[in-house]
């Protein structure tokens, strides 16, 4: 099967799920806006246009790659800027994957904004969501005769395992996320403060990975409330580093408050590394993780509900244990990587079937 995937080649979502079905034998060609940052086994195309106009200049370019390379699938990933640029080339058959912001944000700015969005869905041959939550917004823009599968974004349980723990009489509290207002660090930074200050504890300390252009801010926040010798901002860590990462914390905290939040592929690999999760209730990330399960929900924006929902783990190994094994067998149960592998094989051979 001869696979080509529209998206940018800088996601590791995008990277994963190419290297994923070059790995069971599919011909896959990327095909990006974006430059590769590393050598990846498939090739990659890089389209001539860079800029957001790129969306629409780029399409007699594709639309000539498309036409000598000849495709069994077009699998188009971000169904906002990369879906109309597929879409205006007509090449089908095509299935769409949508990623949240493109869905929940995009339909918001305009009208017009939302007539494009869902003339974009509703061209797909098929639509794939990382979520239950998402797929009925996604649902909302199409007519009866489209339908949308729920295919997550999983987990290598293998590579996202607990390791023996550490000997450190620390409780580090981590989170992993791009530095934007759309992930709460400003909420979990104000949290963590009021932890420290209720606890009476300097034996705790937050471990914050990622970038963003918001990260100055919350470092200057950190200063502001007199706990940056207690927070540890470490950057952006790369994939195939973050299960070491993971397994250097304790507890981890995702309190995004955007519904765009459609899906938690990072509290999930926490989850497989044994960790508790306190997550907000935005978006999916309820469907992520268990209540008194596999960690705690809290209200999205509660900044006193966060705080006391770190206390309780802070305070119990045995509620941390508990969370973190049933958290672990939750991943492998329903998020297992080569499952959800498996499932879009089906869809794209299920989709080839109905198209011959």
């Amino acid at each position: 099967m001869k696979l080509t995937i529209l998206g940018n080649i800088q996601s590791i979502h995008v990277r994963r799920w190419a290297q994923a079905f070059f790995d069971k034998g599919l011909l896959v060609h990327v095909i990006s806006q974006q430059q590769a940052k590393q050598k990846t086994p498939f090739p990659v195309t890089e389209l001539s246009v860079k800029n957001k106009y790129g969306y629409v200049l780029n399409f007699m370019e594709l639309k000539v790659i498309l036409e000598e390379t000849k495709p069994d699938i077009l699998h188009i990933h971000y169904a906002g800027g990369y879906g109309l640029l597929g879409i205006l080339t007509g090449y089908k058959p095509l299935i769409m994957t949508a990623y949240g912001s493109e869905v929940f944000d995009a339909p918001q700015r305009s009208f017009l904004h939302k007539k494009v969005i869902q003339k974009i869905l509703r061209s797909a041959d098929l639509i794939t969501s990382s979520s239950m939550m998402m797929k009925k917004e996604i649902d909302s823009f199409l007519s009866d005769d489209n339908s949308t599968k729920v295919v997550p974004f999983g987990v290598d349980t293998a590579i996202f395992n607990p390791l023996s723990s550490s000997d450190s009489d620390k409780i580090k509290i981590g989170c992993n996320k791009h530095l934007l207002p759309k992930y709460g660090i400003d909420i979990l930074i104000k949290a963590f403060e009021k932890v420290l200050f209720e606890s009476n504890n300097k034996h705790i300390e937050l471990h914050i990975a990622g970038e963003g252009k918001f990260s100055k801010k919350y470092k200057q926040l950190a200063q502001s409330l007199h706990i940056s010798e207690s927070i540890f901002f470490h950057g952006e860590i790369e994939h195939d580093k973050m299960p070491e990462f993971l397994n250097s914390i304790d507890i981890f905290c995702a309190p995004s408050i955007y519904d765009s939040e459609s899906f938690g592929v990072s509290i999930l690999e926490a989850s497989a590394c044994g960790l508790p999760v306190i997550v907000s209730n935005a978006g999916g990330l309820p469907e992520v993780c268990k209540h008194e399960k596999t960690g705690l929900i809290v209200r999205k924006n509660d900044i006193k509900e966060l705080a006391d929902a770190m206390i309780i783990c802070i305070n119990s190994t045995e509620k941390r244990n508990y969370f973190g094994q049933n958290g672990r067998k939750y991943v492998k149960k329903n998020y297992e990587w080569s499952d959800c592998v498996d499932e879009m094989h089906d869809l794209y051979h299920s989709l080839l079937e109905v198209n011959t």
